[in-house]
């Protein structure tokens, strides 16, 4: 237990240490639309709110926590993130995010309130920090619930920074 103690204790000390230099808070803010269940046996459309706020930032990797709200069910993920971006230009890019989280489990049955949400996004950046961005999206409890089904999202989204 001590050396648990120590160790989060450690990290906690690093990342104070270059807070200053690295932190780079950043919230987006996207809203569109897609299909979910994409290789499932049913599929259906939905609406999509979802904020993503950063509070580290190194070089290409963030650190952060999301919120989706899907719009015409009742599912809604809120969870860690961990974020890749691979700039290809100053316009193009892609990002992989993972992280695990708490999914409501009502209108897509997966088994389990955690999942582990996994994207790749390949997104077009605008003027001003905004993204129209094509998105993939991988749901999985990793086995820890009563099954263990999994499921994709296609999501076509327009990302806006906020302030905070």
């Amino acid at each position: 237990m001590r050396s648990i103690i120590r160790i989060t204790l450690a990290v906690l000390v690093v990342l104070a240490a270059t807070s200053a230099a690295a932190a780079q808070t950043k919230t987006l803010l996207y809203a569109g639309g897609g299909a979910a269940g994409v290789f499932d046996d049913s599929q259906y459309g939905y609406g999509s709110l979802e904020l993503r706020h950063f509070f580290y930032s190194w070089d290409k990797l963030s650190i952060g926590y999301g919120a989706v709200a899907d719009i015409g069910s009742s599912d809604q993920y809120f969870g860690a993130l961990l974020t890749l971006d691979f700039p290809f230009s100053r316009y193009v890019g892609l990002s992989l995010s993972t992280g695990p989280g708490y999914y409501t489990d009502d209108t897509l049955i997966l088994g389990s309130n955690f999942e582990i949400r996994s994207g790749l996004e390949l997104y077009l950046m605008q003027q001003r920090g905004w993204r129209i961005s094509l998105g993939i999206f991988h749901y999985s409890n990793a086995g820890v619930g009563d099954s263990n089904p999994g499921t994709e999202a296609v999501r076509l989204a327009i990302a806006i920074p906020l302030p905070f």
